[in-house]
């Protein structure tokens, strides 16, 4: 890449077949590698969280990571491809916080809520970089990454699915077993993450602590009496 002078890898001259299989620095050509992908993804993060996808240049993602637009491309076909990784890594990121954070909660409905939905906003708020380009930045970007958005967003409903199932209190209410919320389960799930780029965007920035009640209160509100329950007591009541 012109104009970087900050490469730290070997030379691409005539040595390049024997340089790439060799140890440098102490790293092996695989640990290398990897330290380049985590570079590109950190400048990946950085630069679609603030300046956005349409405004970022694969020269200015290069100069960034401090890699060659070489190496970029032995890692990445295309922008996009990086845009989709960078993506991916926040979705994993926040299903293992909400997994982690429900499954550690107590067995109740409220608490269970209250634990996902602190985990899953804390995740994506607490670095806005990751919310922008969860809500904003992949979106109407291609066919294929409108795709790749919309089997995550069906992933995050099936998730909430699960939890609710796990908690459904069936005879309550004479609901067969398996009841399928998918509708209710996306109108969740989108109307969260509506919520989140009205908070980073639309000038309501009230306190983080604030919006996760309103959207606990939501998930409440239309999870109780689907699973079986009452508001009232949708705080203290156990499966066993």
């Amino acid at each position: 890449m012109r104009g970087n002078g900050r490469s730290t890898e070997p030379s691409l001259g005539s040595r390049r077949g024997s340089d790439e299989g060799r140890p440098y620095r102490g790293l092996s050509p695989e640990a290398r590698r990897s330290e380049r992908r985590r570079r590109l993804l950190d400048a990946g993060l950085q630069l679609f969280g603030t300046n956005g996808y349409a405004n970022t240049s694969i020269e200015q993602i290069c100069s960034m990571a401090s890699v060659t637009t070489r190496h970029f491309y032995e890692e990445y076909g295309c922008r996009e491809e990086l845009l989709k990784s960078t993506y991916t890594e926040i979705v994993m990121s926040a299903s293992r916080a909400v997994s982690e954070a429900v499954e550690s909660a107590a067995f109740f409905l409220e608490a269970r809520i209250r634990a996902g939905i602190t985990a899953y906003l804390h995740t994506m708020l607490d670095d806005a970089r990751k919310a922008r380009i969860f809500c904003v930045e992949v979106v109407g970007v291609s066919p294929e990454m409108e795709a790749h958005r919309r089997a995550v967003v069906h992933l995050m409903a099936g998730m909430t699915q699960y939890y609710a199932d796990q908690l459904r209190v069936s005879e309550a209410v004479g609901f067969p077993e398996g009841l399928n919320f998918t509708f209710t389960t996306l109108h969740l799930v989108g109307g969260t993450n509506e919520l989140m780029v009205e908070w980073m965007m639309g000038g309501q920035r009230v306190p983080l602590d604030d919006l996760i009640e309103d959207v606990v209160r939501i998930y409440l509100t239309v999870g109780s009496p689907l699973l079986g329950y009452t508001p009232e007591v949708a705080g203290g009541i156990t499966i066993s």
